[in-house]
């Protein structure tokens, strides 16, 4: 990637020019450079230093005008599923984690507390456990994915624009892009090449 190739979405702001230290990887379609791109997200990678380019991506950042609406829609409504799908996981796991806690929950704290163990407790501590754990894991799908929040991340909702996707990582930090090689390894990227300050491989 030089100069004269800017991403089509490079986190919230365009770069005139790469930083000291980059890593390109080549996926196969839009859903797996999300999935990438969440990958980068969760090991500490900022938004602002990821970025989503290729074909499919220039399409889906910079469509006709005459589709410009579709494509919008089309991104909100993949991403609105996708969050929906992503907290109803997390708020049904939670609840059933909690369901199942409750019971030796509640039978302890009645122990300690040398109150009468009854079926009507126990059920009560059940419920308030499953409620407390349901909420706590309706919460955190809200607040760990602030980093994939960023423009690259919701591009890649754009499902309907084909082909390979490039994600990258842009940094002054050595650190980031050897953090990011080992984030996106598991999913098998058709390559992956470090580039130069120069738009160079390496």
């Amino acid at each position: 990637m030089s100069e004269k190739q800017r991403p089509a979405v490079q986190g919230a702001k365009a770069r005139d020019r790469l930083p000291a230290y980059n890593l390109e990887a080549e996926l196969r379609d839009m859903q797996s450079a999300r999935l990438a791109v969440e990958a980068l997200g969760k090991a500490g990678i900022e938004g602002d230093n990821i970025s989503v380019t290729g074909a499919a991506a220039d399409k889906a950042a910079e469509p006709p005008d005459a589709n410009l609406q579709a494509r919008t829609r089309e991104i909100d409504a993949t991403l609105a599923k996708h969050m929906l799908r992503l907290i109803g996981i997390w708020t049904v796991g939670g609840v059933v984690a909690g369901a199942l806690l409750g019971i030796p929950i509640s039978i302890g704290l009645m122990a300690i507390l040398g109150a009468d163990i009854t079926l009507e407790r126990v059920i009560v501590g059940v419920f308030l456990s499953a409620l407390a754990l349901g909420i706590v894991s309706w919460l955190i799908p809200h607040t760990s994915y602030g980093a994939q929040a960023a423009p690259p991340w919701e591009l890649t909702f754009a499902e309907s624009a084909e082909g390979p996707v490039t994600v990258g990582v842009h940094s002054g930090r050595l650190e980031d892009v050897q953090l990011a090689e080992q984030a996106l390894q598991p999913y098998h990227p058709r390559r992956i090449r470090r580039i130069s300050a120069a738009g160079k491989p390496l």
